[in-house]
């Protein structure tokens, strides 16, 4: 009986140390992430096309903001783009009391190459390890998500206009920009992993159902902020109805069609 009590402790005590393993490991990616935008409003890397808070991402954040300002003003106009960005702008624009894109920027920039980004890290991770079940796997993807921006950085230097596309690329992978890019993909895992936190939920009843809303909720925000994450969802659709998981596959569209 001592015996058996012992290796069951031992057992216990590897479980405590291989979780404490892992939320370290999650945790350092994090850190690690906010750090790495940190050093790039530092210049580390330092971009050519870079202005203060701007990063160059194209126009596409411009036609958002100009949306976002007429909301805030009390003058919506009709509008072919995804809502979803807008409407932040324009709460930052209220919040704020600018006019002037170039003022309101910081605080996307560090709502979405701070927040949403450090944040993101822990989505991935838990996500990674809702769909292989194994730690190490999904430390590994988080690691690589983590620093995708150098991987970037390092492979567009094969190019002969590497300096250009570096400033695109290089700040976009970060999410240091007004593009929808972050919102919608983050949201996207997030609802994805909510989804399969509920899918795995042992017990039936109302906690289940309402995370399989929540989930289908969560992406169809994702979908307000751009409408090419309907892919996304659309495979994670198909292999509820592939395996015949007719509450789930409900459940979740409910909430998906609320959300958008």
């Amino acid at each position: 009986m001592t015996t058996q009590t012992a290796s069951l402790d031992a057992l216990s005590a590897g479980k405590r140390s291989s979780t404490r393993l892992w939320q370290s490991g999650v945790l350092s990616l994090t850190l690690a992430r906010l750090a790495i935008s940190w050093l790039l409003l530092n210049d580390i890397p330092k971009l050519l096309l870079r202005d203060g808070w701007y990063f160059s991402s194209g126009g596409d954040e411009n036609l958002y903001y100009a949306i976002g300002q007429a909301i805030a003003l009390g003058h919506p106009r009709v509008a072919s783009v995804a809502m979803g960005q807008p409407f932040v702008m324009a709460a930052l624009v209220w919040l704020t009391g600018r006019l002037e894109y170039r003022s309101v920027l910081p605080w996307l920039v560090i709502w979405q190459g701070f927040i949403l980004a450090g944040l993101s890290v822990w989505v991935m991770a838990h996500l990674s390890y809702e769909l292989t079940r194994n730690r190490g796997q999904a430390l590994a993807s988080a690691f690589i998500w983590t620093f995708s921006a150098y991987l970037f950085w390092l492979v567009l230097g094969l190019h002969s206009q590497a300096e250009v596309l570096r400033s695109a690329y290089v700040a976009r992978q970060l999410w240091m920009n007004g593009l929808t890019d972050p919102p919608s993909l983050f949201l996207t895992m997030l609802g994805l992993l909510i989804v399969l936190k509920g899918i795995r939920e042992a017990q039936q009843g109302r906690r289940r159902d309402t995370v399989l809303l929540i989930g289908g909720l969560t992406l169809g925000l994702a979908a307000t902020f751009r409408i090419q994450t309907a892919a996304m969802t659309g495979v994670l659709l198909l292999a509820l109805l592939w395996n015949r998981r007719w509450r789930e596959l409900s459940l979740t569209s409910i909430g998906l069609e609320n959300g958008a």
